[in-house]
């Protein structure tokens, strides 16, 4: 049974790669359409766009590490 269901999943995930790299090749602006569909979709959710500057935040200097810092121990 096992082996089964592992060649159902193996054929189904070879054939749906296929499809979306054949998709891509076909019409490559396919995709960028439906991110940016999803996109529209998100920001009539929430109301709002989540830029990545605003999701990601400050990268440096982190809040964490602008505290007291200490050397690492070692035994």
């Amino acid at each position: 049974m096992w082996r089964r269901t592992l060649k159902v999943a193996a054929v189904s995930y070879a054939v749906k790669t296929v499809l979306l790299l054949g998709l891509w090749l076909a019409a490559p602006d396919v995709l960028r359409r439906g991110r940016d569909k999803a996109g529209e979709i998100w920001q009539s959710w929430t109301g709002r766009p989540t830029p990545a500057s605003s999701a990601i935040g400050t990268a440096f200097p982190h809040a964490a590490a602008s505290g007291r810092k200490s050397p690492i121990r070692t035994r």
